[in-house]
C-alpha cells in the first residue's frame, strides 16, 4: 500500500492540493504558505488571506480521488472505477473532482474556475469526465534519430532522398517533444 502526503488550501472561490511523498516535504510546504501550519492538525485559518490549510496522510492502492462538493474538500482513496461511479452518483452534479492513478512527483490539484493539475487522469467538472491528454509515458521512449539510424544501421544501402526525409521527420518530432514538455 502506498502512502502520500498532502497539503488542502481552500480559499473562496477555490480549492487546491500539493502531493508530496514525505511529511517532511508537506510540511515545508504548508509552512511557506502559512507560518501557523501543523501538519494533522484541524485546518488552519488565515484570517489574512481568507482561506485554511489542512495537512494529512494517505494510504491507497489504486488511486486518489480529490474532489470539492458542498463547501468542503476531500481526498480520499478509490480505484478508478469506484471514483468515476461516484463522480456520476448526482451527490457530485454540484462538485467537482480530480482523480490520480498514482503519485508523480510535482503531483497537485486545482478546482475552482475549471479543474487543472499536475499527474491527473481525469477530472470531472459535475456533468461530464475530462481525461487528461498527457500520460506518465508520453514520449518516453522516442530516440535521436542519428541513435535510431546508429543502433539499427538503416543507413547502409539506403540511398540520400530517404535519409533526407527521416531527418526531417526526427526535426518535426524533436519539436514536437518541445512543445509537449513545456
Amino acid at each position: 500500500m502506498a502512502k502520500i502526503f498532502y497539503v488542502v488550501e481552500k480559499a473562496g472561490d477555490y480549492t487546491q492540493c500539493n502531493f508530496f511523498k514525505t511529511e517532511k516535504e508537506a510540511l515545508a510546504y504548508g509552512i511557506s504558505e502559512f507560518p501557523d501550519f501543523d501538519m494533522f492538525d484541524e485546518p488552519r485559518e488565515d484570517l489574512e488571506d481568507d482561506a485554511w490549510f489542512h495537512g494529512d496522510k494517505l494510504e491507497f492502492k489504486k488511486g486518489i480521488l480529490f474532489s470539492f462538493e458542498e463547501g468542503s474538500a476531500y481526498v480520499e482513496a478509490y480505484d478508478e472505477d469506484e471514483a468515476r461511479e461516484y463522480c456520476s452518483d448526482d451527490i457530485m452534479s454540484d462538485g467537482a473532482a480530480i482523480f490520480f492513478d498514482g503519485f508523480t512527483k510535482g503531483m497537485y490539484g486545482y478546482l475552482g474556475n475549471g479543474a487543472d493539475g499536475k499527474g491527473r487522469k481525469w477530472d470531472w467538472d459535475g456533468g461530464r469526465f475530462n481525461e487528461s491528454k498527457i500520460t506518465k509515458t508520453t514520449l518516453k521512449h522516442v530516440k535521436l534519430f542519428e541513435a535510431f539510424v546508429a543502433s539499427q544501421k538503416l543507413n547502409e544501402g539506403w540511398n540520400g532522398p530517404i535519409i533526407d526525409v527521416l531527418k526531417n521527420f526526427s526535426i518535426q518530432v524533436s519539436e514536437l517533444k518541445k512543445l509537449m514538455t513545456k
